[in-house]
């Protein structure tokens, strides 16, 4: 009997055929859903739905959208941060707070 060989899983690209994380993988998808949404706004915009219904679409994305926010906020502190924290050069560590510090203010 012969055994089956295992394939190896093919790497997920993107563009230019870059290996993407999960993370990344995970992002895309979001905003695949996200622009579905905003293309159904559109068309009950154009189809002169109900205000409060397109309004609760409009949050509906907006929530999708801070989902997005966060999860790559999340990606940067846990890859970038981190490896800047762990090289213990002080220069770099201090350039990711300010970054952490800029993005949290302007929220």
């Amino acid at each position: 009997m012969e055994l089956a060989r295992k394939k190896k899983p093919k790497a997920n690209t993107g563009i230019k055929g870059l290996a993407l994380a999960d993370k990344q993988i995970s992002s895309l998808k979001r905003i695949a859903r996200i622009k579905g949404q905003i293309e159904g706004i559109e068309r009950m915009l154009l189809e002169g739905r109900y205000c409060p219904d397109i309004l609760q679409q409009v949050k509906s994305a907006s929530s999708a959208l801070k989902g997005l926010e966060c999860e790559i906020l999340e990606g940067h502190i846990r890859g970038c941060v981190k490896q800047a924290f762990a090289a213990k050069d002080p220069y770099l560590s201090e350039q990711k707070i300010a970054e952490l510090v800029n993005l949290l203010r302007s929220r």
